[in-house]
Formats: C-alpha cells, structure tokens, sequence
C-alpha cells in the first residue's frame, strides 16, 4: 500500500509542477483597438493622424481565425508595408508573414496586448479588443 501511495504522490507532483510551467496562450481572434502608444521621440501627432497612424475610431487588426490577420488599409501600409498576414504567436512574439516577407515583433500580455514595433516614429502599439466586436456586446 505504501508504494502505491507513493507512486501516486509522485504523479501528482509531477502533473501539478507540469501544469504549472504551461503557459496559456492568448486566443487573439476577434478585433482590435489601438488603446495607446509609446512614441520613439518628438513626433508630429497630426502628421501621424493623416497618415492613417491612428484610427481611433475603429479596429485596426483583425485577427480573423488561428492564423490570419487583416490590418486596416492606411494603418497597415504605414507600419507593415501590407494589409493581410499569416500570423504565428510564441510565448514572446508575434509573427507576421507574407510570402518571403517575415515580421518578427515582440510583446508583453499583462491584460493589455502590448506590441512592440519597427518604426521610426513609435515603438510600442498597445492593442485592446473592440468591444464592438465582442459577442453579445453588438
């Protein structure tokens, strides 16, 4: 008796040191808001705005399934050279790919989806879902 219990002590260990390490990863589909930024340096916000920087008024990704994203067409052409992606997320990064083209981003998940980009102008897009968009919410 003795050794079974210890048997079953020592999976039960080891299942609650595995699930422990399992880091969840986000469920990105759905579409999303930029909720803030964080700007390089002393940037001009209005030539940003006209230029399809910010569109505040509406989602600029759309996270359409597992592996496919739409970017509004101002927004996206400014900062991604494009508007439709593949899109892999790791534990660290998110991967925009098109053909032989590959953007490779860091992020931070702490509740707010906090992208950092190559840009010249700014280096931090912090994504929140459109509430618009969210089911039972329309």
């Amino acid at each position: 008796m003795k050794g079974k219990l210890k048997v079953i002590l020592i999976i039960a260990i080891s299942v609650a040191i595995y699930s422990c390490n399992q880091t969840e990863k986000r469920d990105l589909v759905g579409k999303y808001v930029v909720g803030g930024f964080h700007m390089r340096g002393k940037v001009n916000l209005d030539s940003l705005n006209r230029c399809g920087g910010f569109n505040f008024g509406g989602p600029v990704f759309d996270f359409r399934s597992n592996d496919s994203v739409y970017l509004a067409k101002a927004f996206g052409e400014k900062y991604f050279k494009g508007t439709t992606f593949m899109y892999e997320l790791t534990s660290e990064r998110l991967i925009f790919t098109k053909g032989a083209k590959r953007i490779e981003m860091d992020y931070v998940d702490d509740g707010v989806f906090r992208v950092f980009i190559d840009d010249s102008s700014i280096d931090r897009l912090d994504l929140v879902k459109d509430r618009k968009s969210v089911k039972g919410k329309q």
